[in-house]
């Protein structure tokens, strides 16, 4: 979390701004990987070796893997 403050008049109103934390998970599709970043609600309804369904692209000129969607 942190905090702003915007001048309301002559008052300074504090506004406190919530980054959520994320946890990435490393996905591996033969050689090529990509990372994939997930909120805690996402994270704890996982569960270590869970199959998941992703979506991806090959890169086009670097042998690289873009993952465009996960779901379990």
């Amino acid at each position: 979390t942190y905090t702003t403050f915007i001048l309301v008049g002559k008052v300074s109103v504090p506004q406190i701004h919530h980054v959520p934390d994320t946890w990435k998970v490393k996905i591996q599709i033969n050689d090529i990987t990509d990372n994939v970043s997930f909120y805690e609600s996402d994270w704890n309804a996982l569960s270590i070796n869970q199959k998941v369904n992703c979506t991806y692209e090959n890169g086009r000129i670097w042998d690289s893997l873009y993952i465009t969607n996960v779901s379990w």
